[in-house]
């Protein structure tokens, strides 16, 4: 059985092509109720989780902060300003590779994996951005063994 492709679903998919960056759910339902006040909150984020389902956006989980959405679904990485808190899309031909010590994951299988990449942005680096706080995001990255902190 086919998913309907409905008003609302049509709505958020052009508020996402609008907008820049990876917004949140409150984001859309922001810029959705702009010009459709009728809208709820309610129908936005189940039309998200149901466009995600879909395979038709991203959800990007971030640790300590709303979740993000991506309009572009081919493979790619991101990465967060810790000034600004701008998300960025990072393509690259070949994937990474993550050396994970067989005898650490016997009990485990890995499905799937998220690597969010953590810097300043190019704004931040010229000074151009007002927010200078490191506290957009609480996340915290283990350095690996040998790596300074």
């Amino acid at each position: 059985m086919s998913k309907r492709n409905t008003i609302q679903k049509q709505l958020i998919l052009n508020a996402m092509n609008q907008m820049e960056d990876h917004p949140t759910a409150d984001e859309v339902y922001q810029k959705i109720a702009a010009s459709y006040p009728g809208i709820s909150k309610a129908t936005v984020y189940r039309n998200l989780g149901t466009l995600t389902e879909d395979g038709l956006i991203l959800k990007l989980n971030v640790p300590g902060a709303a979740d993000k959405y991506d309009r572009s679904t081919h493979a790619h990485y991101h990465a967060v300003c810790s000034r600004c808190g701008k998300f960025i899309d990072l393509e690259t031909d070949r994937p990474l590779r993550v050396d994970i010590d067989d005898t650490a994951m016997k009990d485990f299988t890995i499905e799937e994996y998220t690597i969010l990449f953590k810097g300043i942005c190019m704004e931040c680096k010229n000074g151009q951005t007002e927010n200078t706080s490191n506290d957009v995001f609480n996340i915290e990255f283990k350095k690996s063994k040998g790596e300074k902190a």
